[in-house]
């Protein structure tokens, strides 16, 4: 019995209606809207794969983050209702950061007036022919950068958020290795 439900969550009917709560989530409580193509996940691997996807601003029309594939590979401690990530990584992910004549930018506004939320953990961060975008349409430059492919481990970061290291750091652009 306990397999043909595990089964039955796995239909794409049921990755369908995941997906499109997936959808709900992001733009009621993190304020951004999400699209891909398809969601796998596997509740035996605990990991989920989005194809095609765009992340976008409520506030903006275009998005500022795409990539072909993203995977997150969660711990064993996503069963017990805690969501931490092994290993995230990002096929052709490309940033486009787009600052308008008015100096507003296609970035989700800041969540500090939402409460304190715990930072996510990322673990190890990987990501294959990365490019970046910066558009300023106010002093009418344009600069881009990539592809190239960056790998970091998060894992030994200090307990502030946004800080990583000591730990593994690569980058690569064509033959060329830091």
């Amino acid at each position: 019995l306990i397999l043909i439900g595990l089964a039955v969550l796995h239909l794409p009917s049921i990755r369908s209606r995941v997906l499109d709560r997936v959808r709900v989530y992001a733009r009621e409580e993190l304020d951004i809207g999400l699209s891909a193509s398809s969601l796998h996940y596997s509740l035996f691997t605990r990991s989920v794969e989005l194809r095609d996807l765009s992340v976008t601003s409520a506030s903006a029309a275009e998005p500022f983050l795409q990539a072909d594939r993203a995977v997150i590979e969660f711990g064993r401690e996503i069963l017990l209702g805690r969501p931490v990530i092994d290993r995230l990584s990002l096929n052709r992910p490309r940033l486009t950061l787009v600052r308008q004549h008015d100096g507003t930018m296609n970035l989700p506004s800041s969540q500090a007036g939402h409460g304190q939320r715990s930072p996510l953990r990322l673990g190890i961060v990987s990501v294959n022919a990365f490019s970046m975008r910066l558009d300023d349409r106010m002093a009418q430059r344009v600069f881009t950068l990539g592809p190239f492919d960056l790998t970091v481990d998060t894992s030994g970061a200090a307990n502030r958020p946004g800080a990583f290291g000591p730990g593994e750091f690569a980058v690569r652009s064509g033959q060329l290795e830091t």
